[in-house]
């Protein structure tokens, strides 16, 4: 069962890939309608993440991206929390493009520019809301 915060723009789209509940992070707060999680994986920290910690059932882990955790609250909530920063390497690269490859995985791409788009990219990129990867092709 997946929750996810989006605005509404992008609810069908995060249930076609199989998100269970969409929540309007711009009108609605998560902590209402979500409750006894067993992962949370916090992308956003600040705010997001100090609410975060209310929606885990007990045994629960907490996962987070972007910003420390309260190992503190964590405890006290009986939850593990973790700060996760990934580093990828050529191995973990060459299994990602084969789980790509044999469809375990699926990738979004939001626009595939040309090289010669690079600013045009960067200023897209900089507002933070594609729904998915945006791609530089350096062939022409």
């Amino acid at each position: 069962y997946v929750a996810t915060t989006a605005s509404t723009h992008n609810h069908e789209f995060l249930k076609s890939i199989g998100a269970d509940v969409t929540i309007d992070y711009n009108t609605e707060r998560f902590e209402d309608y979500v409750h006894d999680y067993d992962i949370v994986l916090d992308t956003q920290a600040g705010e997001t993440l100090e609410r975060s910690y209310d929606v885990m059932k007990p045994g629960g882990r907490l996962i987070s991206i972007r910003g420390q955790v309260n190992k503190k609250k964590a405890e006290s909530t009986g939850i593990t929390a973790y700060f996760t920063w990934t580093e990828l390497n050529r191995q973990d690269l060459i299994e990602v493009v084969n789980l790509y490859g044999y469809g375990v995985v699926n990738a979004y791409f939001e626009a595939i520019f040309p090289l010669s788009f690079v600013r045009e990219v960067h200023k897209l990129s900089e507002n933070g809301h594609s729904r998915g990867k945006i791609v530089i092709n350096n062939k022409s």
